[in-house]
């Protein structure tokens, strides 16, 4: 379908035949409506002459600031792919119109490419907004790599300006079988990769993002993965690479609940990486063979994870933890989030990556099925992470707060409250660790472990007062929001016994932190 051009473009034409220049080139935008009840025969410019199908929505190649709106309360079957893109001025949006109800686009099982397909989709696309919609893409028949809401890119080129907004994404369930699942499958995924819809392999190296805003989502009952971005360098020996191509990536107040994998990952990112304020629970609900864990990044460089509550992970082989700063990371900064109940516990720290720091959290009931609270791998300076200024409510079955494979370990655990509810908790699974590991300025309370029982830790006082405040936190299970550990940290032993670690720094209220800290997540006046 040809768009009727202005005067201006028209123009524009002419006088470019003759080498003047002329800059009023935009085509106006035009809103299109898809009804049920609409005809592909109509122009789609207006409710009453509305398009009917996805397949004339298919069919269309959209131009800089057009409006593709479905009719509310509505359901279509199939894939939604439309064509064209906007630009950075006039992008492309597609959402709804005429009630409050998302329309809903129900994928039914999509396969049209091996590696992964959704049933909203767009490939090799820039400058489009993908919001108010309910997206679906199940089916008990159809046995393929499978998203809800899916962005591709694998071209020679980053695509910018992607935004997924205040859609409902569930009941997606990809293949998860081991030996053929892919774990960039799932929700709300963004693909860059080097290997086109039909498998061949090229050699293109820039094919990131920048400028992706996801948003507002809420996923729920989806396989494997929650939301995701992740670029892959593909070679022809089976082995890829994972390059650091995206740029400017932001998640922030989603809600993914129930997934088979992995909650919320950010990836391959250079810069500008942010994952605030969303809500992930029961994330890894089978019990498999694969590492999954709540919300992570890997391999990318100066991201910032706050604000975010990660609950009730159940599985997850040598991970499961709620978050993970994982392999081949630099200045990633993990803070002022509240984990509780993960079976497997609270953190990874994966060797290999730099500058990492975990530092006013709170995590309440991590680690319950005989866990550990952090697995740790680090073992030379260089990846040390600073793990400072956090409170860790333990359950009576965690094992350790440390968990590694080796007996060296460098390590930084510093201004940190650890309450134990058993008193048979020990600092790591191993005995006889050696290595730089500085433990101090911490406060315990429940435990002996000798890592702990120095002069450098103090213990606190008044276990019965503490008890019963622990207690009423986990009887009342508050999320992140409505979480008060204010009375319980209000102890004078606590009050400016910190270490200082940095500068410019705010608690877990958002309050400033002052020249000589509290031990803790909160500071104390």
């Amino acid at each position: 379908m040809k768009k009727k051009q202005t005067l201006s473009f028209i123009i524009t034409i002419v006088l470019a035949a003759f080498g003047i220049a002329f800059t009023q080139t935009d085509v106006k935008a035009a809103t299109y409506y898809v009804d049920p009840k609409g005809a592909d025969s109509n122009n789609g410019l207006s409710k009453n002459h509305a398009w009917k199908t996805l397949d004339k929505v298919n069919s269309v190649k959209f131009l800089p600031g057009d409006k593709i709106l479905f009719k509310s309360g509505a359901t279509w079957n199939g894939q939604l792919h439309p064509q064209g893109n906007g630009n950075e001025n006039q992008p492309i949006a597609i959402s709804k119109y005429g009630g409050k109800i998302k329309p809903l686009i129900n994928g039914n099982g999509t396969a049209n490419y091996v590696r992964n397909s959704g049933t909203v989709m767009l490939i090799n696309q820039h400058d489009w907004i993908i919001k108010n919609l309910e997206v679906t893409n199940y089916s008990t028949t159809v046995h393929s790599q499978r998203s809800g809401i899916l962005v591709i890119n694998n071209t020679n080129a980053p695509e910018k300006n992607i935004t997924i907004t205040r859609n409902f994404v569930h009941d997606v369930n990809s293949d998860t079988q081991v030996d053929h699942a892919w774990k960039v499958t799932g929700g709300i995924i963004l693909i860059g990769i080097n290997e086109d819809l039909n498998g061949k392999i090229n050699k293109s190296k820039n094919f990131g993002f920048q400028n992706v805003s996801v948003t507002d989502n809420q996923v729920k009952n989806v396989a494997t993965a929650g939301i995701r971005n992740k670029t892959t360098m593909l070679y022809s020996n089976g082995s890829e690479s994972y390059p650091k191509l995206n740029k400017n990536i932001n998640y922030e107040n989603n809600t993914v609940d129930d997934v088979f994998g992995d909650g919320m990952i950010i990836s391959e990112v250079a810069s500008e990486g942010t994952v605030k304020n969303n809500v992930v629970n029961k994330f890894c609900n089978a019990n498999t063979n694969y590492n999954y864990a709540g919300l992570w990044v890997m391999s990318s460089d100066n991201v910032v994870v706050e604000g975010n509550e990660v609950a009730n992970g159940m599985y997850g082989s040598n991970d499961g933890t709620a978050f993970d700063i994982d392999l081949n990371c630099k200045n990633v900064i993990v803070q002022h989030n509240y984990s509780h109940d993960n079976a497997r516990g609270t953190v990874l720290f994966m060797n290999y990556s730099r500058n990492g720091v975990f530092r006013y959290n709170v995590s309440i009931n991590d680690g319950w099925d005989n866990n550990k609270l952090i697995s740790y791998l680090p073992d030379v300076d260089t990846e040390k992470v600073d793990i400072y200024n956090n409170l860790f409510i333990t359950n009576p079955n965690t094992a350790e707060i440390f968990k590694t494979s080796s007996q060296n370990r460098a390590l930084k655990f510093v201004n940190n409250v650890i309450v134990s509810k058993s008193g048979t908790i020990k600092a790591f699974n191993d005995d006889n660790m050696t290595g730089d590991i500085d433990i101090s300025n911490n406060a315990t309370y429940g435990f002996n472990d000798r890592w702990f029982v120095n002069s450098q830790n103090i213990k606190l006082k008044n276990p019965e007062f503490v008890a019963q405040l622990l207690a009423d936190i986990q009887n009342s299970n508050p999320g992140i929001k409505n979480i008060n550990i204010a009375e319980l940290l209000q102890m004078k032993e606590l009050q400016n016994s910190g270490t200082r670690i940095a500068n410019n720094l705010t608690d877990f209220y958002g309050n400033p932190v002052s020249v000589t800290p509290s031990i803790g997540p909160l500071e104390l006046k």
